[in-house]
């Protein structure tokens, strides 16, 4: 289920970047400040489909006997090169938004130097994703914060793959090997072990919620073999129940991402049927339903860029936006997003894109473009070469 996938990634991307923007749709768009509110929830949706994909992807990997090894370099190579031009461009920025406004005002200042926001060895820690090591307490955002918040994430993310990696190695006791870990750490957001917040263990049982889903497929449970036709009514059910929760505030936050991303994982086991219905929408050159399935397939797309570049980048198209509209309305923040939307784009074209393997890319190139025929999804909702090398 590519399609479904890569919108459901993409809406997550765009979940988080407005909730990082919320204060722009405070007391002019009151309904879509209450959902960016909660846009936050867009973590575990992303640790929902990373663990469905890095399934496939390590399973694949021991089914071809290939070295698990193997599976960390692609990984490796997939969040850090991408992770540090990021980086990169946020140390950047402050200089490129002054010289902007000098060019307006005519005088220049010396930008905020971002570097020395860390001493050398801070930053060796930054840019190995291992400052959440650091961290007091909870807060695991502090310890980024300076350039963005949002690389705790990333660092929880890649401590996943690590841990996969090095279960890899247990062979056919792969999935035991994994379940256990998955109790152990349920066993330890019930009952702390006093194990250290930076740690992966807090938030891995919603990536092994993705791991499950994931199962499900391989073992033929898929909703439409279930279900039949009441499917979609289902889905619909499940949505509901969402909304419901979200507009509710009863929930501690301990177990509240976890709620949620079970319901995810279980909204899209149901939505799962929607693919070949995407598929036929792709047919349909020109058509309204065509172009808004091609931005939310793109979107998703270049979800990893918006996530990492949106806290920084959207300073600079706000900046232009401005200049011709009034703040407090809601069209300077949608143009201001829609502008950081391009710049994402042009940063995945440009650095993203050629980080990714090759097999990958070709089986974007049949999802993304007009015109490209689609693969003929299996009874698990995804084709052999699909479920292989999803990022």
């Amino acid at each position: 289920m590519v399609i479904v996938l890569e919108i459901a990634r993409g809406l997550a991307a765009l979940w988080v970047f407005l909730f990082h923007t919320k204060r722009y749709f405070s007391g002019v768009c009151e309904p879509l400040y209450q959902l960016a509110s909660y846009g936050y929830m867009g973590v575990p949706m992303f640790f929902v489909i990373s663990g469905f994909v890095i399934t496939y992807s390590a399973e694949s990997t021991l089914n071809a006997g290939k070295s698990p090894l193997g599976f960390l370099k692609r990984r490796f190579l997939r969040i850090y090169p991408v992770f540090w031009a990021s980086v990169a461009v946020a140390l950047l920025l402050p200089g490129v938004l002054e010289v902007v406004s000098a060019i307006k005002s005519g005088s220049f200042q010396a930008p905020e130097n971002l570097l020395a926001s860390y001493s050398p060895g801070e930053w060796v820690h930054f840019l190995l994703l291992t400052k959440v090591f650091y961290a007091e307490g909870g807060d695991l955002q502090a310890q980024f914060s300076a350039i963005s918040a949002v690389y705790w994430s990333i660092a929880i993310e890649f401590q996943f793959y690590l841990v996969v990696c090095a279960l890899m190695y247990t062979g056919r006791y792969f999935r035991p090997a994994l379940t256990v870990l998955t109790l152990f750490a349920m066993v330890n957001l019930l009952y702390p072990l006093g194990v250290h917040q930076g740690l992966f263990l807090y938030y891995w049982p919603s990536f092994a919620l993705g791991m499950l889903l994931a199962w499900l497929f391989k073992r033929g449970y898929v909703v439409r073999n279930l279900l039949a036709g009441k499917s979609l009514c289902v889905a619909s059910s499940v949505g509901g129940v969402i909304v419901v929760w979200l507009a509710s505030k009863n929930l501690s936050d301990e177990f509240g991402g976890l709620l949620f991303a079970g319901l995810f994982a279980l909204l899209l086991w149901f939505i799962a049927p929607l693919e070949a219905l995407l598929e036929r929408v792709k047919q349909r050159r020109g058509s309204v339903s065509y172009w808004v399935l091609e931005g939310g397939v793109a979107l998703g797309a270049m979800s990893y860029s918006v996530y990492l570049l949106h806290v920084n980048l959207f300073r600079l198209p706000a900046m232009f936006v401005r200049q011709v509209v009034d703040e407090n309305t809601v069209i300077f923040g949608v143009l201001s997003i829609g502008g950081t939307l391009f710049l994402c784009y042009l940063f995945y074209l440009w650095v993203e894109r050629p980080f990714m393997s090759q097999r990958y890319i070709r089986m974007q190139k049949q999802v993304l473009p007009a015109g490209r025929h689609h693969p003929r999804a299996g009874d698990d909702g995804l084709s052999r070469s699909e479920s292989d090398h999803l990022p």
